[in-house]
């Protein structure tokens, strides 16, 4: 989803890829080696944010965005937990951005430890709460 703040009057029911390209955007662990799947994925579709705040947490995306005329991306189910007073609105994305994947990688040699087992436990058990429809 994209967020706008709510008092933006250049931002009507729907965002378009135009308003994308030209707005200016709060994006998350933004650098040369540190990019998410959606950056990525909008830089391939010809969509190069114009970067005007980084921030380190994506709990901390409303209060950039409220009062300004920026936008960000930001995964749906944070953006319908975000309360109306927060002041920012939550738009789908003109561009279909595919779904964000994790994944758990480790070294053969702890397939059988016990404490790496029970973190991989927890980890799926986690993951299938999150993944039940709400």
């Amino acid at each position: 989803m994209c967020l706008v703040s709510r008092d933006n009057l250049d931002v009507g029911e729907e965002l378009t890829v135009e308003q994308l390209k030209t707005m200016p955007w709060v994006v998350t662990y933004h650098g040369p080696t540190a990019s998410t799947p959606a950056a990525r994925q909008m830089r391939m579709l010809g969509i190069e944010p114009n970067v005007q705040v980084v921030t380190e947490s994506f709990l901390t995306v409303p209060s950039l965005v409220r009062g300004t005329g920026r936008v960000a991306l930001l995964q749906r189910r944070l953006a319908a937990g975000v309360p109306a007073e927060l002041g920012v609105r939550a738009l789908p994305c003109p561009l279909e951005i595919g779904p964000l994947r994790e994944a758990m990688w480790w070294h053969p040699m702890y397939d059988d430890d016990p404490e790496h087992r029970y973190l991989r436990d927890v980890v799926l058990r986690a993951t299938a709460v999150l993944n039940q429809d709400p």
